[in-house]
């Protein structure tokens, strides 16, 4: 209802104590760590390997609901600013698996070159081009180390297409995929429309 009696407490989220995995208003704030703690159990029981252990809190838990808002809108995009140790990476490997997401962290090491990082981002695009699934992309500032990097992001969140990544050969390739697809879809499309009439 309108006005607002406090915008601060004021979200709306896929987590919510109602109807989970819709996008709804947060009913009570304070009470939202259930839902998380569910989400948290089912990640570790999926990932027997790679364990998360979250100290949840009040603050935090927000933190949650606005990371998992923008990483669920279209081409969504955020910058988030915290001290190292903060819990960050396990933060973002909790929210892209209620997202449904796959995770590609950006891994830097020793000789880390342009052409490896092109490479990386091009990995990204086809992936979500081919398997046509979500992908949350998350980098670390510090292992941002060259300023083209911030311009092929900024290209990408833009354009929806990253400056200097896409090869001929992967244009030339995904072309003639969509037009087999289109091919495909005429021809069932055609096959349907015989068989109404008949």
């Amino acid at each position: 209802m309108w006005p607002i009696a406090d915008p601060d407490q004021l979200f709306f989220s896929k987590w919510n104590q109602e109807v989970e995995g819709f996008y709804m208003e947060v009913d009570r704030v304070d009470e939202i760590e259930k839902v998380i703690e569910a989400n948290l159990e089912r990640y570790n029981d999926s990932n027997e390997r790679v364990r998360l252990d979250l100290i949840l809190f009040n603050q935090l838990n927000k933190l949650m609901l606005k990371i998992l808002r923008v990483v669920t809108t279209p081409s969504g995009h955020l910058i988030n600013v915290a001290m190292k140790g903060f819990g960050m990476n396990s933060i973002v490997k909790l929210v892209a698996f209620a997202a449904g997401h796959q995770l590609r962290e950006l891994e830097v090491f020793e000789g880390f070159q342009h052409d490896e990082w092109h490479a990386e981002l091009r990995r990204a695009v086809i992936y979500c081009a081919n398997e046509g699934k979500p992908l949350t992309f998350f980098v670390d500032e510090y292992k941002m180390i060259r300023d083209q990097m911030y311009t092929d992001l900024e290209c990408l969140l833009k354009n929806h297409v990253a400056s200097e990544i896409t090869r001929k050969s992967d244009i030339i390739l995904t072309l003639a995929e969509l037009y087999q697809q289109a091919e495909a879809e005429k021809k069932a499309s055609k096959f349907g429309l015989a068989g109404d009439g008949a």
